[in-house]
């Protein structure tokens, strides 16, 4: 192999692994499918990935070379993970050039997304009604809720032109969602407060981030594990400081809110909520339009199965068997679709994960309630620590494949 023939071979295993870190990849998945590219090209590479930074270290018997990597995470694209898995696969069979293979994913780089801003503004709302009826509120709830998610939907789209609203989006989305329900609240509509905030911030609570570093942490990936762990336990600071605010100024400009008591709507709505929440979740994690089948199916698996068994078991096995099958359900989509597991992870996983008890432990202790808080944050640990052994034991089970 000339050294001009290495250094290139290099240079593409690193703009892969860029790539691959950029949209969301953890760092047991990351490493495992560099290695299995690295070995394709007849090379031996040794690879170190943290949430944000990425060491590759690449040798051929003669020659060796180390790049560094500073990475900053963006939002999680599964279109683009998915083309880049693909990507990789054309250049393990050898079917593509290695320069077309770079000029490839430096065009995937430059891609504006798929979906106009709008219609993501849209999502956003249709999410948070979806899952305020999925979560039991009634209409009411329902309609308050398609309001106020707009706010998280309007500042996720400004944070990725201005830097100073991207390092504050959670405290600022917090915010604003819980002080703008506080004034519908007073001015308009009585409602149920809990589950109106909730709704409307559940897709940026760092439930799945949690879930994701205790599996690095299972999985001997401490540093990456406990880097994303701490990032993650300061997006709940931001977001749970956020909404304490607005409850303190809710405190000196009106009356503590007290949520009436009434009845949920009906359990059918939850039928077209699943619907329209699974079209939702493909457009705020940027999938393919054809994969909305995929991820409707995998939050009826995973909804459905969680209560069908909490009617049996208690809280924590029906969790952890519902964590399982999803497990078992992602892993065996990519074997036979040859297609990234994380289509049908993530959004199965959103129904699990216990972000909101995080965001409820938090608000306890500033509100001094501290031993019912500690307590509450335990459960979440327990909870996420469920979720990881069921999702572990289902890759003993059936082993993921070489890539994504």
């Amino acid at each position: 192999m000339t050294e001009q023939e290495f250094n290139q071979k290099v240079k593409l295993i690193g703009l892969l692994g860029s790539a691959f870190h950029q949209y969301g990849t953890n760092a047991q998945r990351l490493e495992a499918s560099l290695n299995h590219l690295t070995k394709s090209l007849g090379l031996n590479g040794n690879f170190f990935s943290t949430p944000t930074y990425l060491t590759i270290s690449i040798n051929s018997g003669e020659d060796q070379i180390t790049r560094h990597i500073r990475s900053v995470p963006t939002d999680i694209n599964l279109e683009k993970l998915q083309d880049i898995d693909t990507l990789a696969e054309k250049i393990i069979k050898g079917s593509i050039s290695h320069d077309e293979a770079t000029l490839q994913l430096k065009e995937l780089e430059q891609r504006k997304p798929s979906y106009h801003s709008i219609i993501t503004l849209l999502a956003f709302s249709l999410t948070s009604m979806s899952l305020s009826v999925i979560f039991g509120g009634n209409l009411i709830d329902a309609m308050v809720s398609f309001f106020i998610g707009s706010i998280v939907g309007i500042i996720g789209i400004l944070k990725g032109s201005y830097t100073k609203i991207s390092d504050s989006f959670e405290f600022l989305a917090s915010f604003f969602v819980s002080m703008l329900s506080c004034l519908v609240f007073h001015y308009i509509v009585e409602f149920d407060y809990q589950n109106v905030i909730i709704s409307s911030l559940i897709v940026i609570i760092p439930g799945i981030t949690v879930t994701i570093a205790m599996n690095e942490l299972a999985s001997h990936h401490l540093v990456s594990g406990t880097a994303r762990f701490m990032g993650s336990m300061i997006g709940l600071l931001k977001i749970s400081f956020g909404v304490f605010l607005a409850a303190q100024t809710n405190l000196l400009l009106f009356s503590n809110i007290v949520s009436p008591q009434s009845a949920g709507i009906s359990p059918w709505f939850i039928i077209p909520a699943m619907l329209i929440t699974s079209v939702t979740f493909t457009i705020i994690f940027c999938a393919k339009k054809s994969d909305y089948i995929w991820v409707l199916l995998s939050g009826i698996l995973t909804f459905g199965s969680l209560k069908l068994l909490n009617q049996i078991f208690s809280d924590v096995l029906s969790l952890f068997m519902a964590a399982f099958m999803i497990g078992i359900f992602s892993n065996l989509f990519s074997k036979l679709r040859n297609r990234p597991s994380l289509i049908t992870l993530l959004p199965g996983i959103i129904f699990l994960v216990p972000g909101s008890l995080g965001i409820k432990g938090l608000n306890l202790i500033f509100n001094h309630n501290i031993i019912e808080g500690i307590n509450t944050s335990i459960q979440m640990f327990i909870l996420s620590i469920t979720i990881v052994t069921g999702l572990l034991i289902a890759n003993i089970f059936l082993s993921p494949r070489d890539g994504l």
